[in-house]
């Protein structure tokens, strides 16, 4: 039978993309039901009689479209209806949102299970345990990452959670798995992602981070904003760690709870049977380890610096008292800046490489590329002359004043504007 909750989780899980066979398996119904809930338009129901004709049923279209941008207030729906001749009351109105809201809130904790090929995907997390430590009680975080399809997992115990150690527990855990898999999902942590939107369309990664992906030939991917349980495979591995593992157990030290924490991952997780999957994730390994990249491969990645600047009105960004510049439409916004190899600057905007520059040994120079040059004067509106005419600029340039002044008084119309 076709309940209600059933025709809302189908139709929520539908628009996000899901295909009708997996939100079947997901939601253990048949394709049928599944392709009967995407057919019919309103929700079943099996007491069919005479439909009695409201006072809302005009303005039922402009409730369905007007709900999600107030949050399904029903209040405020009222509110809206009034000038446009409703008459009824707010209880009406009420009853009428209630099942658009319902349907939003069933598809927010829908959740379908997918599994992946061997070798595809791991799932990265943090987490903190007080921990019994040389006889007293400490917080420490707990760096735990888990196989998608083996559910082989490895655990760290760390004094914290910074970009060097997360880095530092990636390495270790390649170390430990003797293989790169193709990709990994995370949280949205500082460390790895510095800013995004909820559709996941803008992404601003931490540039170190990202640098350290490119290296080994990672693909990051974030679980959705407020859905944790995404990733819910590491979520239940850290359960699993500090319930079977940490919960009241003493070490004389950080490295002794490791080295511990380490035979306890060979003797007894690897050898356990998964409520998931029925299996012990030693007797999957096989197959997983056969699909990964191979790890030998990749000498140990160096953390190096970087930088976080806004490009000026000039187009010119200041490292280490030298400047540099960067295409025309990245004026005004923050780029990172990370040293590459052969003594370069490469320039990346949300984890996009824009700009590539040779690092400068001394001091107030200005690194200017040609094409960025002649994309600022065009931007700008200045004449085709002198040293903007299209002939090839010098690396290090000294250039008027009245280009400065002409690129100032361009942003303040643009803001004005």
């Amino acid at each position: 039978m076709l309940t209600y909750d059933t025709w809302a989780q189908i139709r929520a899980l539908h628009q996000q993309g899901h295909s009708i066979r997996q939100i079947a398996r997901g939601l253990d119904v048949a394709r049928n039901t599944v392709r009967e809930a995407l057919r019919s338009a309103t929700p079943p129901r099996y007491r069919p009689r005479a439909a009695r004709p409201s006072v809302v049923d005009p303005y039922r279209a402009y409730l369905a479209e007007r709900a999600p941008l107030v949050g399904y207030n029903a209040w405020r729906l009222y509110l809206k209806l009034q000038p446009l001749g409703y008459s009824g009351k707010y209880e009406t109105v009420k009853r009428a949102v209630r099942p658009l809201r319902a349907a939003v809130q069933q598809a927010a904790v829908a959740t379908v299970r997918f599994e992946t090929p061997p070798g595809v995907q791991w799932q990265a997390d943090w987490s903190t345990a007080r921990v019994d430590l040389g006889g007293g009680l400490r917080r420490v975080s707990v760096f735990t990452m888990v196989s998608a399809y083996s559910r082989r997992l490895y655990a760290e115990l760390t004094e914290d959670q910074t970009l060097p150690t997360l880095l530092a527990c990636h390495e270790h855990a390649f170390d430990w798995f003797d293989g790169l898999p193709a990709e990994i999902l995370y949280d949205n942590p500082k460390t790895i992602v510095l800013a995004r939107d909820a559709a996941g369309t803008h992404i601003d990664w931490n540039p170190r981070f990202w640098d350290f992906a490119r290296y080994y030939g990672l693909r990051p991917r974030l679980c959705r904003v407020y859905r944790a349980r995404t990733k819910g495979k590491v979520e239940a591995a850290i359960r699993y760690v500090k319930r079977s593992f940490l919960l009241g157990q003493a070490f004389p030290s950080l490295d002794a709870a490791n080295e511990t924490l380490g035979i306890w991952l060979c003797t007894v997780a690897d050898q356990r049977v998964h409520g998931s999957l029925h299996q012990r994730p030693g007797e999957r390994w096989a197959a997983d380890a056969a699909a990964l990249r191979p790890r030998a491969s990749h000498p140990r990645y160096v953390l190096p610096m970087a930088w976080r600047r806004r490009a000026g009105v000039d187009g010119l960004i200041t490292v280490e008292t030298n400047r540099y510049s960067v295409p025309a439409q990245y004026l005004g916004q923050d780029v990172d800046i990370v040293p590459g190899p052969e003594e370069t600057l490469r320039v990346y905007r949300h984890g996009h490489l824009i700009a590539i520059h040779a690092r400068q040994p001394g001091r107030a120079a200005v690194v200017v590329d040609p094409a960025h040059a002649h994309g600022i004067a065009a931007l700008s509106g200045l004449q085709t002359g002198g040293a903007w005419r299209g002939q090839p600029l010098p690396d290090v340039e000294v250039r008027d004043l009245g280009v400065y002044e002409r690129l100032e008084s361009m942003e303040v119309a643009h803001a004005r504007a």
